[in-house]
């Protein structure tokens, strides 16, 4: 049934069959007519078939234009895509520096919304240095095929200023007459930040070079007043003693002479073994990581008056030589800041491995410090530290340092190493 009102419901028209009733309607005005009235059957029937074949002329075109009306619709969404999501800002402004256009970038590096780009002064979103150097930039001819590149601090309406790059082209539409500028916004404040990073570390090293300079300055020091003032001068003693025995004043002195200078010659040498284990300790040459921080806690511990307690546990036979060097020497130090800064009596030293790290803790009871300053180069902690920091660098290592003034202080070494099972790969 039908409802009242109701109208019946129309199909869309077939092309073809709506090309073929216009074209027999045309044919029957033509027979009313009498046009038709002297045309054979056959010229009737080639008639119809010119206009069938047309028909069909009309359908292959209007399907080809379809198909590129979609290939345009797809090849327009893909510009509109990779124009929107681009990695860098794209605006278009007007010879004035008015915005005309922005893609979602240019707006989510400015923070707002892309309508609320369009209309404004881009100077309206940088600081007044830039905005002033840009204003100055807008007056000058800017010749076609040409690009300027500015660098302008942005002030976001939200969030924290940053530095953009801004690489500018013109459009014209005759030689002489710019409509608009075609404008590349890049976010350069990470490049900056890059850039002071690499300014500051630079820095580091240079003063780490100097202090090294003068570590070494100060240990050729220390050999040479040590082979002056204790092997330099019981050598002449000796000499002095050993001409004296040329011509006794009686026979028995001769003896006595003799167990001097063997005494002195003694002496020499416990010197000259000191200063050689000062150089290079022949301990951790010969019997490993373990027994080398053992022999020098014991030692520290006798030198300095400190009571020194050692913990070690794990393997280190595998490690590598210039590694168990550098954790030798990074204890070394870190037991000298101890003497030299800290003034504490009581320390240990924790030295562990698992099957992915090494790791070096010394704790004391000393005054401490502020461990904010630590491992920076004028701190009052000393240069260990940060010569410590350096050196963990090539190991992707970390320091780290805990202090607080009269509770003492702890510093923990942590570098990444590679397994036995790794090292058998």
């Amino acid at each position: 049934m039908k409802g009242k009102g109701a109208q019946p419901v129309k199909k869309p028209p077939n092309a073809k069959n709506e090309l073929r009733k216009q074209a027999e309607d045309k044919v029957a005005k033509l027979r009313e007519r009498d046009l038709l009235r002297y045309l054979p059957q056959y010229e009737e029937k080639r008639l119809l078939q010119e206009l069938q074949v047309h028909q069909v002329e009309l359908e292959m075109q209007n399907e080809e234009m379809r198909g590129t009306q979609a290939e345009l619709e797809e090849s327009r969404s893909r510009y509109k895509e990779l124009y929107d999501f681009a990695p860098v800002g794209y605006i278009t402004l007007d010879q004035f520096g008015l915005i005309v256009e922005a893609n979602l970038t240019a707006a989510a590096l400015l923070n707002v919304t892309r309508a609320a780009l369009t209309g404004k002064h881009i100077q309206s979103f940088m600081d007044r240095g830039s905005a002033d150097a840009f204003h100055l930039f807008l007056r000058k001819p800017l010749p076609p095929g040409m690009k300027e590149i500015l660098e302008c601090r942005i002030i976001p309406a939200e969030g924290t200023p940053f530095e953009i790059s801004l690489n500018v082209g013109g459009e014209f539409d005759r030689p002489d007459r710019l409509v608009r500028y075609r404008v590349v916004l890049v976010d350069v404040s990470r490049l900056k930040l890059m850039e002071r990073q690499a300014r500051e570390t630079g820095d580091r090293l240079r003063s780490l070079a100097s202090e090294l300079n003068l570590s070494e300055e100060r240990t050729r020091k220390a050999i040479a007043q040590t082979l002056h003032d204790e092997v330099g001068q019981m050598l002449a003693l000796a000499r002095m003693k050993l001409s004296s025995a040329l011509d006794p004043p009686e026979e028995t002195a001769v003896e006595t002479i003799v167990e001097e200078v063997l005494d002195m010659l003694g002496h020499i040498i416990r010197e000259t073994r000191a200063l050689m284990v000062e150089i290079s300790p022949p301990v951790l040459h010969d019997f490993g990581l373990v027994a080398a921080i053992d022999w020098m806690a014991e030692r520290m511990s006798l030198k300095h008056g400190m009571a020194i307690e050692t913990l070690i546990s794990g393997d280190f036979s595998d490690l590598e030589h210039d590694l168990k060097v550098m954790l030798y020497q990074m204890t070394r130090e870190l037991l000298v800041n101890i003497v030299k800064h800290s003034g504490g009596r009581h320390v240990l030293v924790t030295v562990e491995r698992d099957e992915h790290t090494v790791g070096i803790t010394v704790r004391d009871d000393g005054k401490g410090f502020d461990a904010r300053e630590a491992g920076s180069p004028g701190s009052d902690s000393g240069f260990g530290l940060f010569s410590i920091r350096e050196r963990l660098k090539s190991y992707n290592g970390s320091l780290q340092v805990e202090s607080k003034k009269g509770k003492g202080t702890t510093v923990s070494v942590r570098l990444s190493v590679q397994s036995k099972k790794e090292k058998d790969l």
